[in-house]
């Protein structure tokens, strides 16, 4: 009875690293989940719920700009001079990994288009998911399986 209990404190041990082990791995994937939502805005212009970023129709001194820096005006980026996304970083909440940037003008993004425009969708964060994260996080229970059936 003894080992079973032993067993099971084991696998509660585990359980309760999860949360560090995940946060870690975000970390270190930090550059290439910002990645994902960079290659969107500069794609397609569409938020975290697959929203068109402000409608997507530049104002016309904007669109001069924009041809005389050669960014597209097809769609809104959220890049001018790059701050936005250069300033792009991982911010861990308790459960929660959010996105957000250090840029000066990130409030007024967020107030003008949502916060939306830092999120992932969901197919993207399936995708950080199966990727960077199942993956790692299966390696660190891997690990401490073997001390645990020793018991």
């Amino acid at each position: 009875m003894a080992s079973l209990d032993a067993l099971i404190n084991s696998l509660d041990g585990i359980a309760n690293t999860l949360q560090l082990d995940t946060s870690i791995i975000l970390i270190k994937e930090r550059v290439k989940i910002v990645q994902v939502l960079q290659h969107r805005l500069m794609n397609s212009g569409t938020d975290g719920n697959d929203n068109l970023i402000g409608g997507g129709q530049y104002a016309d001194m904007t669109i001069r700009h924009k041809l005389f820096t050669n960014q597209t005006t097809e769609h809104f980026t959220l890049f001018d001079q790059g701050n936005f996304h250069k300033g792009m970083f991982i911010k861990l909440d308790g459960d929660l990994a959010l996105i957000t940037s250090s840029d000066g003008k990130t409030g007024d993004l967020i107030s003008r288009y949502g916060e939306a425009i830092l999120g992932l969708t969901e197919e993207e964060t399936e995708q950080v998911i199966k990727l960077w994260v199942d993956p790692k996080l299966q390696k660190e229970i891997n690990k401490r399986l073997p001390n645990i059936i020793r018991l």
